[in-house]
């Protein structure tokens, strides 16, 4: 039996409890979320803005600091700000922060602080690194209010693995909600060894304008849909090389994929049609997601194939590009993972790279590797 056609909005459907708007999350979930801003924060005490819980935060670790609004430090963040909520900031204020999440539709979804030095442990004490900035976060609303903090692990300047210098990092996001999912730093991450040989590769680009961007750009050539490959336009996923718009990135803090036209639009269409749809029903706004209902458990799907540079395809399962997605009212549908960008840049969301082992090569190689779930 073929499953029926719908659209439900994004911003109210859930997969496996993971939703466009974070939803709680673990210190363990939280690690591997790879946050474009960089910046490593932890929730202060209370959420208060007084400077009596400051100080005494601080006062809790003898090796913590405040960062002062002038120090270099500060000027590495991307929109840095000055305040004097906690004192003690070497005359100068204190160097401050705001984050909003980059999906939510309305401005409550957002952290704010001040930032901070501490020295950071790990493996049981065993690797001590001092002078690691981080956020302490004062106040929060929607997802960045209900977890217990988050670790940047892009490329920006203040992210962990920037500040820790490390050679690689890898992570497998689990679709079992009852499994964790690993993240992996320097020779943990190594895969020359063992099954390495079933990895494939893809290089890592720069942006050819702005080069210090934090996110990890790779080069998509193509996408196939029940083994047919997509007429995408030459030049749909390649930088504007006069403004660096653009281009494709991963992100594991990034729910859905996001694809622009024409290649959204192309592939959807490839999509309905292998599984004998004229056409999508309208939408009203541009994240709506299409759905599909009924069917039964012996419905097949068409296969969906992300083709990158250097010859790697990913070749995704069934539940990383149409996962059952459960609404607010109980019903049950499998939803199309992808919806239409409202800029040039793509989005290789989460979902899509869930059980994938990923992992960033950082070194003189700069590349991005990914095993199959199989492997």
């Amino acid at each position: 039996m073929l499953p029926l056609l719908l659209l439900l909005s994004a911003t109210r459907v859930a997969y496996g409890g993971i939703q466009p708007t974070p939803p709680p999350e673990s210190f363990q979930a939280a690690l591997v979320r790879i946050e474009p801003a960089g910046i490593n924060y932890t929730r202060a005490v209370q959420r208060s803005r007084s400077r009596l819980s400051m100080l005494a935060a601080r006062a809790v670790s003898s090796s913590a600091a405040f960062v002062a609004c002038g120090d270099r430090t500060c000027g590495e963040l991307p929109r840095p700000l000055c305040s004097n909520v906690a004192g003690g900031g070497s005359g100068s204020g204190n160097c401050s922060y705001h984050y909003a999440y980059g999906n939510a539709r309305d401005t409550h979804h957002y952290t704010e602080g001040i930032l901070m030095t501490e020295t950071f442990t790990f493996g049981d004490d065993a690797a001590a690194f001092p002078g690691i900035a981080f956020g302490c976060t004062l106040r929060s609303e929607g997802g960045f209010g209900t977890g217990s903090g988050l670790v940047g692990l892009g490329r920006g300047k203040l992210s962990l693995v920037t500040q820790l210098n490390v050679e690689a990092f890898g992570y497998r996001l689990s679709s079992d909600l009852s499994a964790r999912s690993p993240i992996s730093f320097g020779s943990l991450a190594d895969v020359t060894g063992g099954n390495g040989d079933s990895f494939m590769s893809t290089p890592l680009l720069t942006n050819p304008v702005v080069q210090d961007l934090p996110f990890y750009y790779v080069g998509l050539t193509g996408i196939s849909v029940g083994g047919k490959l997509v007429q995408i336009p030459s030049g749909t996923f390649s930088f504007d090389r006069s403004t660096g718009a653009g281009g494709v990135i991963f992100d594991s803090g990034t729910t859905l994929t996001m694809l622009p036209d024409p290649a959204y639009t192309l592939v959807r269409d490839e999509l309905l049609s292998q599984m004998g749809f004229q056409k999508p029903p309208p939408a009203a706004n541009d994240d709506d997601l299409i759905c599909f209902t009924g069917g039964s458990s012996t419905t097949t799907f068409p296969s969906m194939v992300l083709h990158f540079d250097g010859g790697a395809d990913m070749d995704l399962s069934t539940e990383n590009y149409l996962p059952q997605m459960q609404g607010q009212n109980g019903e049950t549908a499998r939803c199309w993972s992808v919806v239409k960008s409202s800029q040039a840049l793509t989005i290789i969301g989460n979902i899509m790279q869930m059980d994938f082992h990923v992992v960033f090569d950082l070194s003189g190689n700069a590349r991005m590797l990914f095993q199959p779930p199989t492997a």
